[in-house]
């Protein structure tokens, strides 16, 4: 730094006077610090990055496996359960109107028939939320276009 510029001293009286320094970085350990600490702060962001999208993969991976279950019930129910429960009430019938079975054989076939139902209309459920909440892992809702 160089300045120059008027002086009124009391020994020298009135003049000129030319001023000469050099700036020295004192805190120069402080600031390498500074860098070091913001280095730190990048490198802990890139981690934060990288652990939010590993959740979000795994969000994924959890919704689309607990679609796929429910999807597999909600077959099962609709394939295999509710058929075979209605097809025990038609020989259960039978069996009522030729005397060989009592009223209380067709009531339970009728029972269980209604109770596969009820927990086929609760498969259905299940898989309806699943849908949901795989569609909102996914980021989107709704039609797709």
């Amino acid at each position: 730094m160089v300045r120059v510029g008027m002086a009124d001293t009391g020994a020298a009286g009135r003049g000129y006077m030319l001023m000469v320094g050099v700036s020295v970085p004192i805190w120069f350990g402080r600031l390498k610090a500074g860098v070091r600490e913001a280095d730190a702060m990048a490198t802990m962001a890139q981690a934060d990055r990288e652990a939010m999208l590993r959740m979000i993969h795994g969000d994924v991976a959890a919704a689309l496996e607990t679609l796929r279950g429910a999807a597999a019930n909600y077959h099962a129910f609709r394939t295999d359960l509710v058929p075979r429960a209605e097809r025990a009430i038609a020989p259960a019938m039978s069996a009522y109107a030729s005397g060989t079975l009592p009223l209380s054989s067709v009531l339970e076939a009728s029972k269980a028939l209604w109770s596969v139902q009820e927990e086929a209309v609760m498969a259905e459920t299940a898989l309806g939320t699943a849908w949901i909440r795989h569609r909102s892992a996914m980021g989107s809702f709704g039609e797709s276009n």
